[in-house]
């Protein structure tokens, strides 16, 4: 489940919920972060480049955080949508 989202220039802000929890009953396939994220951006490049932006390339690789609680989710929720303003 996506919580938030924030599309920046070559790169965006994604805080995404794993539950497996949430999936019961339901045959899910579990990936990995590493192959959520590049398909994400695959999937992403071929629309971009097809709406007219041939020259758009991501930042290499991704960084990601765990959130292990409220407080955690509160810093980053609120970091991501001032991202832009920086």
């Amino acid at each position: 489940m996506f919580h938030a989202s924030v599309v920046m220039p070559n790169h965006v802000h994604v805080i995404i919920e794993i539950d497996s929890l949430k999936a019961s009953g339901k045959e899910v396939k579990i990936k990995s972060l590493s192959s959520v994220v590049g398909a994400f951006k695959t999937s992403a490049s071929k629309h971009i480049h097809l709406s007219g932006f041939s020259a758009f390339k991501w930042q290499r690789s991704f960084h990601d955080a765990i959130i292990r609680d409220q407080k955690g989710y509160r810093n980053i929720s609120n970091y991501s949508p001032k991202n832009p303003e920086k």
